[in-house]
């Protein structure tokens, strides 16, 4: 499918529910299983919460991959579940 899509409207309608079912329909058409990987957006939400962030493991640099970055590494869908809720900046 390869595109994005964004869903809007009151609570409760299923938007999430229906989100979480794209990465299915991918597994019966592309014939192959497709994971997702989904992040609750908040107020405080930072870039890195969702990208990564470098951190220090047994004295070395590590790049540890947020669940946005993960998931396009893997070909998975990424669900912004809640992202009106975050700053504008993010």
């Amino acid at each position: 499918m390869n595109i994005h899509i964004y869903v809007f409207g009151p609570p409760g309608v299923g938007k999430t529910a229906g989100a979480e079912f794209l990465p299915k329909i991918r597994t019966i058409n592309e014939k192959l299983y497709v994971d997702y990987k989904k992040y609750a957006f908040n107020s405080s939400t930072n870039p890195s919460d969702i990208f990564g962030a470098e951190t220090l493991v047994d004295g070395q640099v590590k790049l540890i991959d947020g669940p946005l970055t993960e998931s396009a590494l893997k070909g998975q869908t990424f669900i912004a579940d809640e992202m009106n809720l975050s700053s504008n900046s993010i």
